[in-house]
């Protein structure tokens, strides 16, 4: 579930519509749409962690694809695995 998250916020960062990431990953339109309004909301909150705190990085990544509800987004402390897909991101970020 976390690299189906973390591809489409890549697919997205390459400049894919909702439809064509939609058909990438399996699911539809209005998922995919979903996911990248949960990132971009987290946008500000990620950049601010690799500015000021670039160890947290990786969890608040986490955290934002973990997330299944908006407001899970604010509990601190969230450890999770995550997959090889997922390292690509923070190189994203810093595009």
């Amino acid at each position: 579930m976390m690299a189906q998250r973390a591809k489409i916020i890549l697919l997205a960062f390459s400049g894919m519509l909702n439809e064509g990431i939609a058909v990438e990953v399996n699911l539809e339109r209005k998922q995919v749409g979903l996911w990248r309004r949960r990132w971009r909301d987290s946008w500000d909150a990620l950049k601010l962690h690799q500015c000021m705190e670039p160890r947290k990085l990786r969890e608040a990544v986490r955290e934002t694809l973990r997330a299944r509800e908006p407001q899970e987004l604010s509990r601190p402390n969230r450890l999770h695995k995550f997959s090889s897909l997922l390292a690509k991101i923070p190189r994203a970020i810093a595009r």
